[in-house]
């Protein structure tokens, strides 16, 4: 036998929510919930294929498939570019926004950490709490990271004037993960301003744009900034509002102060994507800029999108209501958390096979109206 040189490595932790899925499909119990992936699911509980993107599956010709650009799919980057900063604010600015297709929200993100760090200082600071993965994104792209106070603005305020200038300070847009609850536009301008008096680069990640007001609402602290005269960097996906998860679609955007800056911004960006990955995948920037490019089809996806909005309004109003819980009711979007403490949330595992995350964080798309009434009596039995 050759030198054994993988015999010293020490098992490492699997991925919280993803271990937490493998835990609730080998449960056999019947009355079982999952509260914990991020994934949209209809009135019965099945992950949703939008009637848009299936329609747009069936125009998309057979064709020979090289590989896309390195920055990706013009076609793709043009309609998510005026989905995201809206019709006019793309052809007044997009010549100074440089935009790369990317595999998911998180790819984009790490894309998005590597130019950080190789261009603007190193240090990043997102909120506390966050979604899970937002730490291990920019820790590995060798980023210096730093949290924020979430859900007293004052603590929040205070925090981000604190900040070193030149850190990146990334910004949910909407749909706040995990607590759901988002800034007002009064905040977001006050947000604004600390950036330009601390030197802050703003960085949005925009991962549920039209499931929690609207398209237009969701991206609309996005707007303001851009027309406040930031710099800054946007992260998006669509995986949660065209359903295509596996398909792993995505850009980052970097909105610039001239077209010559767009052009050398672009330059780097490209062989940070070289290294990572190469290219993008090309299947669901097709069906995305399909969707879109078609009236027909865009009329539907916005219609189904709206059906998606509403019934998890429906389902946080009534879980708000029975448990007089103003944080959930507040909330927009997938998620919201309960208020119960590490040792409640496995109580509620093995005892009644509801699974959410250690934090409380669930995931609405998980409830029907029986589950909503399951999740009362089993929360009311452990926690009040």
């Amino acid at each position: 036998m050759g030198k054994l040189f993988f015999h010293h490595v020490v098992a490492g932790k699997p991925d919280p929510i993803f271990a937490l899925l493998r835990e609730f499909q080998e449960d056999a119990r019947a009355q079982k919930i999952d509260l914990s992936a991020g994934i949209y699911r209809d009135e019965k509980l099945q992950p949703v294929l939008f009637r848009a993107v299936k329609e747009a599956e069936k125009l998309l010709p057979l064709v020979p498939k090289p590989y896309l650009p390195i920055e990706g799919d013009s076609r793709y980057l043009e309609k998510m570019g005026a989905l995201v900063f809206g019709e006019f604010l793309w052809k007044a600015k997009g010549k100074t926004i440089f935009g790369a297709q990317a595999p998911g929200g998180t790819g984009a993100l790490r894309v998005g950490g590597e130019f950080i760090k190789q261009e603007v200082g190193g240090r990043i600071a997102y909120s506390d709490p966050t979604w899970a993965n937002h730490k291990q994104i920019f820790t590995r792209s060798g980023l210096e990271v730093e949290s924020y106070p979430y859900g007293d603005f004052e603590r929040c305020k205070k925090a981000l004037k604190g900040l070193a200038p030149g850190t990146a300070v990334l910004c949910q847009a909407s749909c706040h993960n995990p607590t759901g609850i988002d800034f007002s536009m009064e905040e977001w301008k006050e947000i604004s301003q600390i950036c330009k008096a601390g030197g802050l680069l703003p960085f949005f990640d925009l991962a549920y744009q039209g499931m929690g007001e609207g398209i237009e609402e969701d991206a609309a602290a996005i707007r303001l900034f851009i027309e406040e005269g930031h710099e800054m960097m946007v992260s998006c996906t669509q995986s949660k509002n065209f359903g295509i998860y596996n398909e792993r679609t995505g850009a980052i955007f970097f909105v610039t102060e001239s077209e010559g800056t767009a052009k050398k911004v672009g330059s780097k960006i490209k062989p940070i994507v070289r290294g990572l990955y190469s290219n993008p995948p090309a299947h669901g920037g097709k069906l995305v800029a399909m969707v879109l490019e078609k009236p027909e089809l865009r009329k539907m996806w916005e219609e189904e999108l709206s059906e998606m909005r509403k019934r998890l309004q429906k389902v946080r109003k009534k879980l708000a209501e029975k448990l007089s819980l103003k944080s959930i009711a507040q909330g927009r979007g997938m998620f919201g958390m309960l208020p119960i403490t590490q040792e409640q949330a496995l109580q509620l595992k093995k005892e009644f096979g509801i699974y959410l995350t250690l934090d409380g964080r669930i995931n609405l798309a998980g409830l029907h109206d029986d589950g909503v009434d399951y999740l009362v009596r089993a929360y009311e039995k452990i926690v009040v």
